[in-house]
Formats: C-alpha cells, structure tokens, sequence
C-alpha cells in the first residue's frame, strides 16, 4: 500500500479505525471509522497495525487525544539545527565590563567597548572562537533521518596588538594595554591610545591604562581617577578632585587645579599652571608658567623659569635645585621652598627618631617597675622571686639602652648624609620676596626684604646667598 494511501487514509482493526499520517511523516493518527470513539482496550492491535504500515519510530506508550475522538499514535524527533560559532570575550575582560557597567549604571545603561577603559595584560586571552556544531539528526515516524541543518562558522578578526592562536580558537595579548574594536568587530589591544573626550566618573568611569603612553584631548574633570602604567598626556586641565596616578611622565597642556587634587608621577612632571594641587613626582618638575599656593614634592629639581616662571604660596620640596623666576609675591604670600629634601633619609630619620622615643619611654616603665619590686622587697625582705625579677628588669633596661646608642648612632649618620647638600641649590632667575622661607637640609633662611638674583646654598650649617 503506498504512502500516498496513508496520507489520506486506511482502514485497520476490521474498518473501524482509520490511520493516517501527516503530509511530514512526523505524525500517525487513528481516528474512528464511523460516530462510535475508539476503545482504549483496542490501544494493542492499534501498535500491531500501524507496525504493519512501517510506522516503527515514536510510537507513544500511550495515545494523545485528537480532534476529540481519535489518538495521536506515533510522534517523530524533529532534527536540532547546529548552533552558530561565535566570538566571545574571556572571562576577565567580561568581569571587566560588568564592573564599569555597575560603576556607570546610575549614569547609563548602555556601555560600549570603545567608550570605557577595558584593559588587558600581554599574553592573556582577550577573547576565544567557540565553535559552531553539526546539530542533532532527527528521525520520522518511519525510521528515515532527517538531517541536522549544520551551524555558520564565524570569522575570527584579529587587529593590531593580537595574534591568533595556533588552534584558530582564541586572540591573544601581544601586548599591554586598551582593547578597542572597530566596525566590523575586529579586535585589538592598543598600547599608545589617544582618547578625544572628557575624563569623567558618569561617562568612562575612572580609568586604568597598562599601555605605553596614552593622551587625553580633553579635561580630567571633577573627582575622576586614572591610573596608567606608562607615560600620559593631558591636553587640557585636571580638575578638583581628580587623583592621577602614572608610573611614567606626566604632561599637562594647562592647568593642575584644586586643593583636592592629587597627582603622582613616576618619572618626572611638565605643566603649564598648578594651583593649590599637591603633586608627588619622582624625576624632575618642570612649570610652564606658574605655580600658585600649591603643595610640590620630588625626588629630583623644580624649574619654572618659562612665562611668569613664578612659584608663589605652598611647598615647593625637592632633592635637587629648585629654580624660579620668582618666588612669592610683592604681597608677602607664605611661600617654603625646601631643596636637599631626600624622601627615603627622611623617612629613615624619622623612624629611627621615632623608635628612639619609644625605646626611651620604655625604660622609664622598665625603672618604674624596678621601684615596685624594691617595694615588695621591703613587704616579703624573704621572697627570692622579687630579687630575680629585679635583676631581669635591669638587664632589659641595659639591653634599651644598647638598642638607644645603636639608633643615635644610625640617627647621626643619616643627619650627616641629609647634610650633604652640595647639589642642593635655590635660584632665584629674577625676584624673590619677603613671607618666601629658603630652606636647605634641615636649616632655613627667611627672606626679610626683596631680592634679585641670587643663589641660596648651604655652607657649614646655614644658607648663604651669592648674587648672580
């Protein structure tokens, strides 16, 4: 009997039931031949005789109602189409996004790629293949195979900075730095990047870069963060509030401002303006133009002799020579500038300083304790263990004291070091004015009256000025 047959209909069980199987072979249902439903009891000789027609593949353990009166007998396994390849970011960079995206989300609820700083360290995985599947076959009521409808590959877009791996299923770091993207997903990982646009929290969240150099056209606004492994350039300002952190050079094309800002350099610092903002710079600073009530500190020389070249107001603390056109201001502004300032002696002094004094205190306890034995002594004149007690206290005190002469000795060879101060200068290039204190080493010198151009030095325990 053919299959167009069961298409429309045959008879079974003596005429009283029809079998018929849908137009996809994906279906067998017997209906009854006639008003009377069909017996449940009859669901044996049903499976015998759709068997006989070669339906032999999802047969049901029991039938499904159909169209009120006849069964759903049989059923076949659709095939499962293949899943698509696709490129998928790594773990890390995806912890990443999600992270700026809770920092941002008061802010926005859309975060791009190329829009935040997503970084990536040389050698890791930025993102890996996963690969398209074959599918699953399926198999109609008859047994034959349906075949599986396989999935796409996808085209794996390594750009500059990465490389492919060998097994074509991951993009690897060739470097530090930025993952950015491009219109048609290709990736890469940038280690000099130039970003047009403001640093602000409520648009690219504060920022780390691990690349070799990165330039902001823009402003680091209020109370933003960045934090970069290599050297960075502003052009523009860095605004109240912002903390700045760069293991390389710093460049500013205008002006470091407010009292809260904080700027930290790792291998020397160049700006046009600072007003009131502490920077902490290992290398040399160098300002463009002026330097207003601001808190400077390094560990090499401060210079401002372009434009007003004028250092007026806060601290001005360096290692080597500091030189100005100016310093202060005819108005008298208290201005301190400290050159000989070594941070890694001075922090050694005043250790050694502090655990001089703690060790000093210690001893007038451990003596405190001595005259309480020596009064228990005089109560028990008969209990040995006040006389061995006694005994371990003045041995701790002779140890202190000991430790005291080995700390003064330290404190008095680093005070010597602090005072070699033959690179340690202050120039004044035009002008320097009264509330200005010169300090050198650890002895200072304040400015009574103006002065022009002159050269402070230390010279046996003092500051001395020569004209220029």
């Amino acid at each position: 009997m053919g299959m167009e047959n069961l298409f429309t209909g045959v008879l079974i069980l003596d005429n009283t039931a029809l079998l018929k199987v849908s137009k996809d072979k994906m279906e067998a249902y017997v209906l009854p031949n006639g008003d009377f439903p069909l017996p449940v009891e009859r669901w044996d000789e049903v499976v015998s005789a759709i068997g006989v027609h070669g339906i032999i593949n999802g047969v049901l353990v029991d039938p499904e109602p159909f169209n009120g009166k006849g069964w759903i007998v049989a059923k076949g396994t659709n095939p499962e189409d293949g899943r698509n390849a696709s490129i998928e970011l790594s773990d890390s960079v995806r912890h990443q996004i999600f992270e700026k995206e809770k920092e941002l989300s008061f802010y926005t609820k859309n975060i791009r790629l190329n829009d935040v700083f997503i970084n990536v360290q040389q050698g890791f995985d930025i993102a890996q293949k996963i690969p398209a599947t074959q599918g699953i076959p399926g198999k109609n009521i008859f047994k034959e195979d349906l075949p599986a409808k396989p999935g796409k590959d996808a085209l794996i877009k390594a750009g500059k900075g990465v490389h492919v791996s060998d097994d074509g299923l991951r993009i690897i770091a060739d470097v530090s730095g930025r993952i950015m993207t491009d219109d048609s997903g290709k990736l890469s990982v940038l280690d000099i990047v130039e970003f047009s646009g403001q640093i602000y929290k409520k648009t690219t969240g504060n920022v780390i870069f691990r690349g070799k150099q990165l330039t902001i056209r823009g402003d680091i606004l209020e109370e933003a963060k960045l934090t970069c492994a290599g050297n960075l350039t502003v052009e523009g300002n860095i605004e109240e509030g912002a903390l700045v952190e760069c293991a390389g050079k710093v460049t500013v094309s205008a002006i470091i401002r407010g009292q809260k800002t904080v700027v930290r350099a790792g291998a020397g610092l160049h700006c046009k303006v600072v007003e009131y903002a502490s920077l902490d710079v290992a290398g040399d600073i160098v300002i463009g133009d002026n330097s207003l009530d601001a808190e400077l500190k390094t560990t090499g020389s401060i210079t401002a002799t372009s434009g007003k070249g004028i250092i007026s107001g806060g601290h001005a603390i360096a290692h080597h020579t500091i030189t100005a056109n100016q310093f202060g201001l005819p108005a008298a502004s208290s201005t301190v500038i400290w050159t000989g300032y070594n941070p890694e002696l001075t922090r050694q002094h005043e250790e050694s300083v502090k655990n001089l004094e703690e060790k000093s205190a210690k001893i007038l306890e451990v003596k405190a304790g001595i005259k309480k034995v020596e009064r228990m002594q005089q109560i028990c004149p008969d209990d040995p263990h006040h006389e061995l007690i006694k005994i371990k206290l003045k041995n701790a005190i002779m140890s202190l004291a000991t430790e005291m002469a080995e700390l003064r000795d330290r404190i008095e060879k680093i005070e010597h070091k602090m005072a070699e101060l033959d690179h340690a200068h202050v120039i004044v290039m035009k002008d320097a004015y009264p509330g200005v204190t010169i300090r050198i080493g650890n002895v200072s010198l304040d400015i009574k009256s103006a002065i022009s151009k002159a050269k402070f030095s230390y010279y046996k325990g003092s500051v001395i000025m020569a004209p220029m």
